[in-house]
């Protein structure tokens, strides 16, 4: 079937070296729906990546509190305990499922199909040379 947006053929070459290239698609298109909506609401955003629980799990607990106004985050922080935190867990990010030329697949059809908002927050992540 006819892509809206894209080209049948520039599609398929792009999904052709991606394992279970729809769920990459709902991926993309949950985030990209997601930022069109807050955009065309007008509405606050924060980003926190997964790994920044297990980095600074008190400093997101921060900085989530401060975007929902929680209270001072100041007096907030002189009360928090790290050791009252509850410890973060790391799951599985799947990095060994894929070889590094599916990696690649994957990042460069981010690339096509991200908004341009999140494929600046994807930026975060280690993206191989595309």
């Amino acid at each position: 079937e006819q892509s809206k947006y894209f080209p049948k053929d520039i599609v398929e070459e792009l999904w052709s070296d991606i394992p279970c290239h729809d769920e990459f698609f709902r991926w993309i298109q949950f985030h990209n729906l997601a930022t069109e909506v807050i955009e065309y609401r007008g509405l606050k955003s924060v980003v926190v990546h997964y790994q920044e629980y297990g980095d600074d799990l008190s400093g997101v607990a921060l900085r989530l509190g401060s975007f929902l106004g929680y209270g001072n985050v100041d007096e907030i922080k002189k009360e928090m305990k790290e050791e009252d935190m509850p410890q973060f867990v790391y799951g599985n990010t799947y990095q060994n499922y894929y070889t590094e030329e599916q990696k690649v697949a994957i990042w460069k059809f981010f690339e096509m199909m991200a908004h341009p908002k999140i494929w600046s927050i994807l930026q975060y992540y280690q993206i191989p040379n595309l």
